[in-house]
């Protein structure tokens, strides 16, 4: 009889960065790339931004976007062995996060975005992990994942933001409505954020956010 069997294995992760942790610091950013995505690039989404330090993990999965050669692109997830995955992915990004919090310098305060994919990968994290000093969570462009509780207490304590482009292909009019009303309808809504463009992290939005105290 053929079964299929579990074994955990170690595997060699990879993340980028930009900027330097010192006094300096004012922003660090967990930042989580969509499906397909090299997370080298994502960095510099955020280079215009002062004294900011950028954290960029690359999902475990990678993958030729054409056959057996040219760019190569992220997975966070599919649906084959689902729960191990996320089980999996979740204990990387806390991982990660342990290595690299205690060199956070104390001033500095600590957001997380994620970006389609990475969205709902951030979302979750944030609900599992509940990291004490997180100022922003940022959900670009991604629904909330069916299984977690998007009313949780821990999210009324954070500056929670909801983004996405008014022409994202992923979002068409009907579905961007229904994700509107979905999260409006929330006990505490997040910020919600529209902007003029397609399925892509836009550096203007990003500042503004950055730049908002509330």
């Amino acid at each position: 009889m053929q079964k299929t069997e579990r074994l955990t294995v170690k595997k060699t992760a990879h993340y980028h960065t930009l900027g330097e942790l010192n006094a300096q610091t004012q922003h660090i950013y967990l930042a989580l790339h969509g499906y397909g995505q090299d997370a080298s690039r994502l960095p510099q989404k955020f280079a215009e931004l002062p004294h900011t330090f950028v954290i960029a993990p690359e999902a475990l999965s990678s993958f030729y976007w054409k056959a057996s050669s040219g760019q190569i692109g992220h997975s966070w997830m599919t649906k084959n062995h689902r729960e191990d995955e996320i089980k999996d992915y979740l204990a990387y990004l806390d991982q990660l996060y342990a290595h690299l919090a205690p060199q956070f310098p104390p001033q500095a305060k600590f957001h997380l975005l994620g970006f389609s994919q990475g969205g709902a990968t951030a979302l979750r994290w944030a609900l599992h992990r509940q990291p004490q000093r997180l100022n922003k969570l940022i959900i670009w462009a991604a629904d909330a994942p069916p299984e977690l509780d998007v009313q949780s207490e821990f999210l009324t304590q954070i500056q929670f933001h909801w983004v996405c482009g008014q022409q994202d292909a992923y979002f068409p009019k009907e579905r961007l409505e229904q994700q509107i009303a979905f999260w409006k309808n929330l006990p505490q809504p997040p910020h919600i954020q529209l902007f003029d463009g397609p399925h892509r992290i836009d550096k203007r939005v990003l500042k503004t956010i950055h730049e908002d105290n509330d």
